[in-house]
């Protein structure tokens, strides 16, 4: 069992080495429980992946692109020298790592595309040169593909819903990133828990991330679902479509209203029982339109 691809480059040993991995512990084991599991997992990956398979090719080949390249990285003369760690090669390395040390990592890696392979120095040093921007733009180039078929997006009523929420996550507890994102504090004032503010929104029927941003800690919800709505309103592929956006409660914010009003977009906003209680007095059943007057400052 194998896939054929219609490239030839480390892109596809990568994308073999990930199979053959499995199929290797598959055949190497004599727990036919796990045998089992692993065998459906295999099947399943495999039906998916040819699903996609056209598309997945296409992104690997973007990764080649001359534009790409002189975007994500950090100076212009970074990757201009012939080295084993080059651009596409160090973009492949942290999409194929698995959680392995990165020793490890590199020498899985660097046997299956055939080249020698260099030390976790070289690619500690190597990684700074890369932006993450990079990540963003494969991402929506992927995301451009999907959606360029209509038909083959699933939506309620002819829209397609995008919920946007946020959360605090925990950092490893290392200076550089207390310098950058901060953190919970100690009744002494000294960080204890490295911490930032994270949000996204979500293509809940096609379970798509359309945008993800980080910032420092109590940063807040609303700065940075401005800043999702921003860069989803760039993606051309998704102006053919009619959207609904749903928020939470914490989001509820007139700014909001008229952004997404002078954009023509449609959305919804969770309320506080405390919110628009003149206006929620009004009303006399529990679907019923109420009329909300907005006045700004500048009008």
């Amino acid at each position: 069992m194998c896939f054929v691809f219609r490239f030839h480059d480390n892109s596809t040993l990568i994308i073999y080495f990930l199979f053959y991995k499995n199929l290797y512990i598959l055949l190497h084991t004599n727990n036919y429980t796990y045998i089992y599991g692993k065998f459906l997992l295999l099947m399943v990956c495999f039906l998916m992946f040819l699903k996609v398979s056209d598309r997945i090719c296409n992104l690997f080949e973007y990764l080649h692109d001359f534009d790409l390249k002189n975007s994500c990285r950090v100076k212009s003369a970074d990757f201009t020298r012939s080295s084993p760690l080059n651009f596409v090669n160090l973009i492949l390395m942290f999409l194929a790592k698995g959680g392995k040390s990165n020793t490890l990592e590199l020498m899985g890696f660097f046997d299956v595309v055939g080249e020698l392979w260099v030390s976790k120095e070289a690619f500690s040093q190597t990684r700074l040169k890369l932006k993450p921007l990079v990540f963003k733009k494969l991402k929506e180039f992927y995301l451009s593909m999907v959606y360029e078929n209509k038909d083959m997006i699933k939506k309620m009523n002819g829209y397609i819903l995008l919920a946007c929420d946020g959360s605090e996550l925990e950092l490893p507890h290392h200076k550089s990133l207390i310098k950058i994102f901060g953190g919970t504090k100690n009744k002494f004032g000294e960080i204890k828990s490295c911490m930032c503010d994270s949000n996204l929104i979500y293509d809940v029927l096609n379970r798509f991330i359309f945008d993800f941003e980080v910032d420092a800690y109590k940063t807040g919800e609303k700065t940075l679902a401005y800043r999702n709505l921003k860069n989803l309103f760039r993606l051309s592929f998704l102006k053919k479509y009619k959207k609904i956006f749903i928020f939470d409660r914490g989001y509820r914010a007139i700014e909001f209203f008229h952004y997404l009003m002078k954009k023509e977009e449609k959305f919804i906003f969770r309320l506080r029982t405390i919110d628009y209680k003149k206006e929620k007095s009004k009303l006399r059943n529990n679907d019923q339109n109420i009329d909300i007057y907005i006045s700004l400052k500048n009008e």
